[in-house]
Parts: C-alpha cells; structure tokens; sequence
C-alpha cells in the first residue's frame, strides 16, 4: 500500500497553478468590504490559513498590518508576497501568538472544514478568541452539503506536462457528511499520494458550535454576497 503524504505537503509546488481560476483580487476585496460594512478598522489582521499567500497578497489596507499563519511550511515556503508580510508556521488548534494579538483573524477556503471532530473546532474557537483583541472580529467560510453534493459527488481532474504533474480526485460521502480529496502526484515514474479529508457541517452545526463558543454570530453571508447565507448556498463567510 502506498503511502499517503500529509495535506498540503507535497501538492504545494502545484497549489497555486491548480487554483489559478480563483479570482483573489475580488476574494480579497469582498472581504474589505466586508469590514467596511461592520466599521471594523482594525490595524492587525491575520489569515490564518494564508497556503501560498494569494490570498493575503491582496487583503492589505491602509495603516494596518498583516500576518501569514498555515500549518504547512511547504505552502508557505512557495509563497511569493509583498515584502513586509511576515509569515508563520501555525497550528490553528494550538496558537502560537501572544493574547490579545489581532484586531480581525480570518480562516478562509475551507479551512475550517478540515475540522474533523466538533472538539477540534471548539479549540480552533477558543485559540482564536484568545489570540484577537477584546471586541475582535473572526471571519470564516465553509462550504455546504448541498454544493459539495452537486459539484464534488465525483470530480476528476489532470495536469501535467513533461511527465511531471498531478491527478485529483474528490468524492462526497453524504452519510456523515465527509468531503474526500485525493490528490496524486508524478514526476516520471515516482508517485506520491495525498488524501485530504473535510467534515462538511450544516448550517445548524454550526449554529450549534458557534453559540457554544466564546464568539457571538454577527451575521453569514452566502455566495460573496451580503444576502443571508442558506443551505443552498456554494460558499458561506461567517462573521
């Protein structure tokens, strides 16, 4: 049986060309905007599951001062970012910053859900309350059942090029709700593997999760939008 390697390791040198359909210029301006409607003007903001920065690299506002968290230092060893963005190796159930560090954190593209246990998500809660300023703001996404359902049931994709490349395959398990990924990567005849699994939660999960949380909900909004986030929705940003 061929090993698997941990997520994100070695699929991260492909990352970045996997993604380039993702308009991150309007991600990051959705989310300014975001803050603008709250009037949050925080001077310290983090994204704490920055990958290769992409991301990040647009999120700058005026006088504040960002910082890169991910858990995979091989994501961040690829990140090409403006000069002045620090970057750190970090787990998001177990905070390497002091208390009281930021002003807004944000935990984007599905970070959340590789959350597998309701435990494992109550201290990624409770680390980022104590990581973010008295009246701070955390603003996460989630995916929705019924997306992944539609979209990810079977899903196949390839890229390569001089024998050099990657394969994708992602499946959706309805019962429990759990997102597959499996990635496979080649270079000439050498293979590795990574598998990459997600509990994809309801919207009442996480209802319950959050009011059992030090955080209190503001509101959801669905599909980079500021209309109210539903189960139908693709994509839900948590504030």
């Amino acid at each position: 049986m061929l090993k698997t390697n941990k997520p994100y390791s070695v699929i991260s040198s492909y990352y970045d060309k996997m993604m380039d359909h993702v308009d991150y210029v309007m991600w990051a301006n959705y989310l300014k905007s975001i803050l603008k409607y709250f009037g949050i003007k925080g001077r310290r903001i983090a994204d704490l599951s920055c990958g290769t920065g992409s991301l990040l690299d647009n999120l700058k506002i005026r006088k504040s001062k960002l910082v890169g968290g991910d858990l995979s230092i091989n994501m961040l060893k690829s990140a090409r970012i403006k000069p002045g963005i620090p970057l750190v190796c970090a787990d998001l159930k177990a905070s390497c910053f002091k208390k009281e560090s930021f002003d807004v954190v944000f935990v984007l593209y599905d970070s959340m859900n590789y959350m597998l246990s309701d435990e494992d998500t109550a201290r990624v809660f409770s680390e980022i309350s104590y990581t973010l300023k008295p009246q701070g703001w955390f603003i996460f996404d989630i995916v929705t059942p019924y997306i992944c359902e539609k979209d990810f049931h079977d899903y196949h994709e390839s890229d390569f090029e001089n024998d050099k490349g990657y394969e994708r395959r992602s499946w959706f398990i309805s019962n429990g709700n759990k997102q597959f990924n499996e990635f496979i990567i080649w270079d000439g005849d050498k293979k590795q593997v990574e598998l990459h699994e997600q509990h994809i939660r309801s919207l009442n999960e996480w209802q319950r999760l959050i009011d059992e949380s030090p955080f209190e909900l503001i509101n959801l909004f669905g599909d980079f939008s500021f209309r109210k986030g539903h189960d139908k929705s693709d994509r839900i940003h948590y504030i």
